[in-house]
Formats: structure tokens, sequence, C-alpha cells
């Protein structure tokens, strides 16, 4: 699904993941659960971490999840971030993208998403996915060409097209499937825009 390359490592999630998985979700959740007094605030995240991940199962049963990690950091082989990509066929949804908070504003989050962008230069897809209005990762997006398109459930509708196709041998080998290795980092959060909605 994705390439590794020298910066970003790509590698498919195991279930010996999960606690790094829930702590992504709570970090990039921080903003709504901040306000809460400690007992509801973590009654409440572990129920909408249910659901978060019930939804995604359902909407999105062959997505592809990835942790990744930096090439270039003092711990090549630790995830700092995960992606979530469904191949919808005329698009990849970026499902989710998420990076721990201190790998965030160092471009870890701009490596993750390049590389989904890079896929789609190969297979002439677009990327579609959503933000929340208050999500400061608008300006990453803004930057790398993402559209804003329409509120859609409180989320900001977001969509990029390649300007051209490459030929998918200049990629190298990708990872995305059951068993295959491949390392990511960055971490920003693309709320999962599901099919029912």
């Amino acid at each position: 699904m994705l390439t590794s390359t020298s910066r970003l490592l790509f590698r498919s999630l195991s279930p010996g993941d999960e606690p790094f998985r829930l702590e992504l979700f709570l970090t990039s959740r921080e903003r709504e659960f901040s306000a809460l007094p400690d007992e509801i605030r973590n009654t409440l995240a572990m129920q909408q971490y249910a659901g978060y991940l019930s939804g995604l199962d359902s909407a999105y049963p062959d997505a592809h999840h990835l942790a990744f990690s930096r090439a270039d950091s003092a711990e090549p082989n630790r995830a700092v971030g995960i992606v979530s990509i469904a191949d919808l066929g005329d698009c990849l949804q970026v499902i989710d993208l998420a990076v721990q908070p201190a790998f965030r504003n160092a471009g870890t989050g701009r490596l993750a998403l390049e590389a989904v962008m890079e896929r789609c230069r190969v297979t002439g897809q677009a990327i579609r996915g959503s933000v929340t209005p208050y999500n400061p990762a608008r300006r990453l997006y803004a930057r790398l060409g993402l559209r804003e398109l329409d509120v859609v459930h409180g989320h900001i509708q977001l969509e990029w097209r390649p300007e051209r196709s490459i030929p998918e041998a200049n990629l190298g080998p990708s990872v995305g499937n059951a068993g295959e290795d491949a390392d990511l980092s960055s971490t920003h959060s693309l709320q999962p825009r599901l099919k029912n909605s």
C-alpha cells in the first residue's frame, strides 16, 4: 500500500500495537477531553475509542492500518504514528493519520501524507479525508494542496488529486497487506468519513 522512504518506515499494525493505537487516539483528541474530570474523561474516552474501532471496522473492513517510524530518529523501529487507509477504487480514503505529540511539528505528518500522495500519483487516484475545523493540521493539508470542500457532520471534507501519474517501478517495495513489514512516522488526525454518513 505505502512505500517506505529514507526518512519514514511503514509496517502493518499488529495486535501488540493496540496500546500505542489507544494512546494516539487519546492524544489526538485532548481538546475534546481536557475540560472533563478524570473519571468522566477516562470513561468517555474508552467508550469513544470502542465506538471508533467498531465504526472503522464496519465502514472500512478492508482498510490498511499502518504504523510508521522515523528512519532518521535515534530509535528507527519505534512507531511514532499510524495511518489508516481504504482503497475505494477512485480514491484512497485517509481514514486516520495520527502522530505522537513529541513528533508533531517536525515534518512527520507531512512525510506520511507525502507517501500517500506518491502512491496516488502512481495509481492516478485522488486522496479523500476529513478534518475537524479546529485541528491545527489543516495548515499542513493546505500547504500540501488538499482542498477543503463541504462540512459534513462537523468535519471539513478534504480532497487532493495528482497532477500526473508516475510509473509504479519508481516507488520501490510497498507495504500494507497482512504480514508485510513497513515503518511509519508522523501524527496528525484525519477524522473518518463513514460510508453511511
